[in-house]
């Protein structure tokens, strides 16, 4: 809807840091960025330094939570994990 948006110059321009199939872009996207109409950037809204602080103490967290027995308080990938 966007691309076809842009093309159709019902929107002049656009700006995107995060795609639908990341790392992959879509080549309507592409194609308009080779235009100079669109703009595309890899996602980086997590890269302040208080996020990375937050995302260690989470990390920690997760690690003293399983090491002392308890369920991890954010579990990704369970599907890997045997029962």
């Amino acid at each position: 809807a966007l691309t076809t948006a842009l093309q159709d110059s019902h929107i002049s321009s656009a700006a995107l840091d995060v795609h639908a199939t990341e790392p992959k872009m879509h080549a309507g996207l592409l194609e308009l960025a080779r235009q100079g109409r669109v703009l595309l950037t890899c996602h980086n809204a997590g890269g302040t330094v208080d996020t990375h602080k937050g995302f260690e103490e989470l990390s920690m967290r997760n690690i003293m939570a399983v090491l002392s027995g308890s369920e991890a308080i954010t579990p990704v990938n369970l599907q890997f994990l045997k029962k």
